[in-house]
């Protein structure tokens, strides 16, 4: 777990296995924090994939959008990947932000650059918000290290527009597949998922747009052997990238995947490892799923206000109304953590929606606080 020590480890990996007379045929892994040991591994092998270099500059978040900023030519009449960059500074310390601070602009999103999951993200109005919240970061670092990673703070354009997460696989540098999933409004100040739609609902113009986005971002960024999951913005001038995760997308992605297209991005994921072309495209998809995610204080309220609430959540389940997948390992009630998603699936949006919003309801999880519509909204 202690990733400053990643050449180490990778030594020790490749001597294990030399001395049990092991021939690995891929490397990979699903871990944000282990993408750039598992490429430490794979050079050392000599086994196909990305890149170190490729895997850092999509995982340093800063260095991503600097990156593709710098260049000013697409490929096959595609736009230019600095079109899809976004502003954003990195700094090592409160003087360097404040210089960073004065020329930036508000309001800002305040990140790691080793982050994951929306951990440790904010919206900041001002300069003062902003300083406020990097103290506190440096703070929670100096007690917990972020694995080794040099996570420092960072600052980035905050985006208007909706956002949305593409999820595809590309093998020798060609797209096999890509899935594109809306996320409803976040929960801010601290960016927490609400709600989520998979497909998404726009057209089929502005789906396009999304892929080839994300596409050329990782093409550029060097990422060519994987497959990969990206978010990004839909704002008044194009889409607009947030980051590159160098890895499969988490949560319930794979498994909505599985159901929406029949596709196994898992075993995708394995077979591009081992330098196999899988034969698989993006088929139309069986229906939608329809996701609402409830922050720790509004889970914790509504089984207060419930008698029975994993009874009745069970039941709900039980009858294939809704799926549920919950976070128990959470104390703090004022963490900005959604620890409950319910989802629902079904081949008209519309049923899908209202299976939610009736569970919602039944669960006492819609209220002036949390306003479960409002939230799905976006996708009506």
């Amino acid at each position: 777990m202690d990733h400053t020590q990643d050449e180490v480890h990778a030594e020790k990996i490749v001597a294990m296995l030399e001395k049990k007379g092991l021939q690995a045929d891929g490397c990979l892994t699903f871990i944000c924090k282990n993408t750039i040991l598992c490429a430490l591994v794979r050079a050392k092998l000599g086994l196909p994939g990305d890149t170190v270099e490729a895997i850092s500059i999509a995982k340093r978040k800063s260095h991503t959008q600097r990156h593709l900023a710098t260049i000013d030519q697409g490929w096959c009449h595609l736009p230019a990947p600095r079109q899809y960059a976004v502003r954003s500074e990195h700094f090592e310390d409160l003087a360097g932000l404040k210089s960073t601070a004065e020329t930036f602009g508000f309001p800002a999103v305040v990140k790691q650059e080793y982050g994951a999951g929306s951990v440790s993200v904010k919206l900041v109005a001002n300069e003062q918000q902003c300083e406020e919240y990097v103290q506190e970061m440096m703070a929670l670092k100096a007690m917990d290290p972020n694995g080794g990673f040099a996570s420092s703070p960072m600052v980035m354009e905050y985006l208007g527009g909706d956002k949305y997460v593409v999820d595809l696989a590309i093998f020798q540098g060609k797209l096999l597949l890509a899935f594109l999933s809306q996320c409803g409004p976040s929960i801010l100040p601290y960016f927490i998922s609400s709600s989520h739609l998979m497909p998404s609902g726009i057209s089929q113009e502005k789906e396009a747009q999304m892929v080839a986005a994300a596409y050329q971002s990782c093409l550029h960024c060097g990422l060519e052997n994987g497959v990969y999951n990206v978010e990004l913005k839909l704002t008044e001038c194009g889409p607009k990238l947030i980051e590159i995760n160098p890895r499969t997308g988490g949560n319930f992605l794979p498994t909505w995947i599985n159901e929406v297209y029949g596709v196994d991005i898992h075993i995708v994921a394995f077979m591009i490892a081992c330098n196999i072309q899988p034969q698989v495209w993006t088929p139309k998809p069986r229906g939608y799923f329809v996701c609402i995610s409830c922050p720790i204080k509004q889970h914790y309220r509504a089984k207060e206000k419930t008698p029975g609430f994993e009874v009745i959540l069970k039941g709900l389940t039980d009858k294939g109304l809704v799926k549920s997948s919950m976070i128990t390992d959470v104390v703090d009630d004022t963490a900005p953590v959604a620890t409950l998603s319910i989802a629902s699936f079904s081949t008209r949006k519309e049923d899908a929606i209202s299976k939610i919003i009736l569970a919602s309801q039944m669960l006492s999880i819609d209220s002036e606080e949390y306003p479960v519509k409002y939230f799905l909204e976006p996708f009506m």
